[in-house]
């Protein structure tokens, strides 16, 4: 699985819990993708679940004061002869005056 985020530039997102990495999910470095934010790659089982909870940054200066729409998106790394699937979820980024 790969998570990235969208919707600003000079967004800055990673794992909040680094620990993860012990419960068997892997997680890259964060990397510049075009808009996007790729926060981490790693493995979740097939037909399992994972609760994640990531820490989205941006420079104060990189949009003005109030709400912002971003998007989280998480795509499958396809195995052998399998296409990838991802998903857009939207969110808020709120950045104060």
């Amino acid at each position: 699985l790969s998570l990235s985020v969208d919707g600003l530039p000079g967004l800055n997102v990673k794992l909040a819990d680094q620990s993860v990495a012990g419960t068997g999910v892997a997680a890259a470095t964060t990397n510049q993708v075009g808009s996007s934010t790729v926060a981490a790659q790693f493995e979740i089982a097939a037909a399992s679940n994972r609760v994640l909870a990531v820490v989205v940054r941006v420079a104060q200066t990189a949009a003005k004061p109030g709400s912002h729409p971003i998007y989280f998106v998480a795509t499958s790394m396809p195995s052998s002869g399998q296409g990838s699937i991802s998903i857009r979820e939207a969110s808020s980024f709120i950045l104060p005056p």
